[in-house]
């Protein structure tokens, strides 16, 4: 009598299944080793992951200023992924000084509403002076 394992493994859908699922860890074993090689791929591949999110976010709520909400943070990780894979003492100072002063651009953000409304509040000074004061606008519209 065979079990019910012997007869699961047999089935021709699962043994393709099974390679289905062999070939995409491969693929993300392959993605890792090319991202974990130095910090520019490591950084590079971060950069793209955040634009990739920011325009999924994007397209989720309507809300296209995603990327205001990361500006401040994403340049301190990008310098504590260079001090991590090389810890010299001028690299994790600069890893320091760029938290710190990513702290402080999230901190007024965050003191201005940047994080709470629907649209970063420079947003509309902005669109009002360059509609008051672009000659070139009426030639778009």
């Amino acid at each position: 009598k065979k079990g019910k394992m012997a007869i699961f493994h047999d089935d021709p859908s699962f043994i393709s299944a099974s390679s289905s699922v062999m070939e995409l860890v491969n693929a993300v074993s392959a993605l890792t080793n090319a991202v974990l090689a130095g910090p520019t791929q490591a950084s590079v591949f971060l950069c793209f992951s955040f634009a990739f999110l920011c325009y999924v976010c994007g397209l989720a709520s309507g809300y296209w200023s995603w990327v205001d909400r990361l500006w401040s943070i994403t340049p301190a990780i990008y310098i504590v992924i260079f001090a991590i894979y090389d810890p010299c003492p001028r690299l994790v100072l600069m890893a320091i000084l760029a938290c710190l002063w990513g702290f402080r651009l999230s901190f007024n953000f965050w003191r201005k509403g940047g994080y709470s409304e629907e649209e970063d509040y420079r947003w509309p000074v902005l669109r009002k002076l360059f509609l008051e004061k672009d000659p070139f606008h009426p030639l778009c519209q």
